[in-house]
């Protein structure tokens, strides 16, 4: 429908994602993972009151995860097809602490990439139940963000604990937190929403058959390979070119293939 309002949560895993999502829905919908490392990228769609979730988890991150290639392409692709309708906001999760490079790529591929920087951000800090004065750790640390260029509409500092993981006499602290960030989130949501949502003149699969480059630099970003210009000087067809890049990167000759054939089909 037309009148979708489509939100896409992302960032890195363990940020509190998930968390974030059953907070802005009032009940534990969304899986909440402690692992450290994504292993494959994936997505699940959920229906608020007033616009659709989509939250992205287990973003490949580096070299650590084990990742299934393919896989995560195919569910790229996917996601791609699902926000036909537009998207309306981006909502970054990222946990207080270390600014590490996997935020600039995971910022670059959803906000640059995707969206061509044309969908407002909304960056929402976890993990800050701690601080003495909440909002100080992003004072101190804005300018880290502006060096690379990462720009928001609303920035939310706060919590996405579950009360009963926290210690008996800190629960009744992580529970008004909790309150406190969901109320402030929604109100960033709502004041930053795009309404219509931004989508690609023509639809997705217009921007999957006429700008492949973008679509070339978004697999790059997404599974952290050099850009390459994969349309100059060759007779090679696009598959053939995407295949002889993916096993170039070090991946076996079946899922070269098979990579180059899914983004091929769908360009």
């Amino acid at each position: 429908m037309d009148g979708e309002k489509n939100v896409v949560i992302f960032g890195e895993s363990g940020s509190g994602k998930s968390s974030i999502v059953n907070l802005l829905l009032g009940k534990p919908v969304a899986q909440v993972s402690d692992r450290a490392v994504g292993c494959t990228f994936e997505f699940s769609k959920y229906t608020a009151p007033n616009y659709n979730l989509f939250d992205t988890v287990g973003l490949s991150e580096g070299s650590e995860g084990t990742v299934s290639q393919k896989f995560a392409v195919n569910q790229l692709i996917n996601l791609l097809k699902s926000l036909e309708n537009g998207v309306s906001l981006l909502v970054f999760v990222m946990e207080k602490g270390r600014i590490k490079k996997s935020l600039d790529e995971n910022y670059k591929l959803f906000v640059e990439a995707i969206c061509m920087g044309k969908v407002p951000v909304v960056l929402v800090i976890t993990h800050c139940e701690m601080e003495p004065v909440l909002g100080k750790w992003w004072e101190d640390n804005r300018q880290y963000f502006d060096k690379y260029r990462m720009t928001f509409t609303s920035v939310v500092c706060g919590c996405s604990m579950n009360p009963e993981m926290a210690p008996a006499l800190m629960q009744p602290m992580v529970k008004s937190l909790n309150d406190t960030t969901v109320a402030q989130l929604s109100k960033a949501i709502s004041s930053s929403m795009l309404v219509p949502g931004w989508k690609v003149k023509g639809g997705w699969k217009t921007l999957l058959q006429t700008i492949l480059r973008r679509i070339v630099k978004i697999i790059c970003i997404f599974l952290q390979l050099p850009d390459v210009n994969l349309f100059a000087g060759s007779e090679l067809s696009f598959e053939d070119r995407l295949f002889v890049y993916f096993k170039g990167q070090g991946y076996d000759e079946l899922l070269s293939k098979q990579m180059a054939k899914d983004i091929a089909n769908v360009v």
